[in-house]
């Protein structure tokens, strides 16, 4: 185990908000939050994969430990990236052309009217 030096860190100064400025906060974040969620809400194959998720946790998690609504919407949509660069990247390549179609088409650009 490495030796960690504690006296290399900085300790985050905590500043005191004051009620109004916590609420505010807490405002900004939820309008980002719901507009976030209306975004997703609107891709049905992000609605379905979350919903699909949460009637699976609603029958082996308690409530306690479910995700929340958000939190699904948020993890579908990754997943939903994740499987569209996936299919991206494996599924749009072309095929090579071999060396004598290479040939051929070299022979062709120089010479247009060759048959």
């Amino acid at each position: 185990m490495p030796d960690i030096n504690y006296g290399d860190y900085v300790a985050v100064q905590t500043t005191h908000l004051t009620p109004r400025e916590i609420n505010q906060r807490n405002r900004e974040f939820w309008e980002e939050q719901n507009a976030l969620r209306a975004a997703r809400m609107s891709n049905p194959a992000i609605r379905q994969v979350a919903f699909l998720e949460l009637e699976s946790e609603r029958w082996r998690l308690p409530v306690y430990f479910q995700k929340t609504v958000e939190k699904a919407l948020e993890d579908a949509e990754r997943a939903t990236i994740l499987f569209h660069s996936e299919f991206s990247r494996t599924g749009g390549r072309a095929p090579k052309p071999d060396a004598l179609q290479q040939f051929i088409e070299d022979l062709v650009q120089k010479r247009p009217f060759v048959t």
